[in-house]
């Protein structure tokens, strides 16, 4: 079986399916009569889609090219079967995890179609998407502390807010120390 993991421009990944079809023949001969057994086995493996958003963030630096790159990435939240959401960074390896599928994909619907949603708890966090920003249809957060634009502990990617209270991981949603910042849906 062959595995594959493509990331286009730091956001995405592509989704592969592998089929692998193995087929067994024996022949049995004796003086009175021939056996002839095929086995024949069909594995089909899907992996799903990994998209990826990952940017690095200067404290007291309003972000440019990362609201850019954010917009990217929500346009690539398209409608599929997600089954988690990672939100983790330089000062979190490890970060937070959803696994509730149903509100993944709700959560990836509503960043794509600029739309709020939430908060909802799961895995031990409260889960929000909404607006906060000066930059339009892309001024969407996402949050996992239960208030959109709000400075709280926890969280929060606002990369187009167009200010320097861009989120943070783990610590300071405003006017963090600069950090890397990846959301992962999977």
């Amino acid at each position: 079986m062959f595995a594959l993991w493509l990331q286009i421009s730091t956001t995405a990944s592509t989704a592969l399916t592998t089929t692998v079809t193995t087929s067994t023949s024996t022949t049995t001969t004796s003086a009175t009569s021939t056996t002839t057994t095929t086995t024949a086995t069909t594995e089909t493996t899907t992996t799903s889609s990994m998209i990826i958003y990952t940017e690095s963030f200067i404290n007291s630096v309003t972000p440019s090219s990362q609201c850019t790159a954010w917009a990217t990435f929500c346009n690539l939240l398209v409608t599929q079967s997600y089954m988690s959401l990672t939100m983790k960074g330089s000062t979190s390896s490890t970060g937070i995890t959803l696994t509730n599928s149903t509100l993944v994909i709700a959560i990836a619907n509503a960043l794509h179609t600029n739309a709020s949603y939430g908060p909802v708890s799961s895995d031990g966090y409260s889960w929000a998407v909404g607006i906060c920003g000066s930059s339009g249809s892309n001024s969407y957060e996402l949050t996992a502390t239960g208030t959109v634009c709000s400075c709280t502990t926890g969280y929060t990617v606002r990369p187009c807010i167009g200010n320097q209270n861009w989120g943070g991981i783990n610590g300071t949603t405003c006017g963090s120390a600069s950090q890397t910042i990846t959301v992962i849906f999977q």
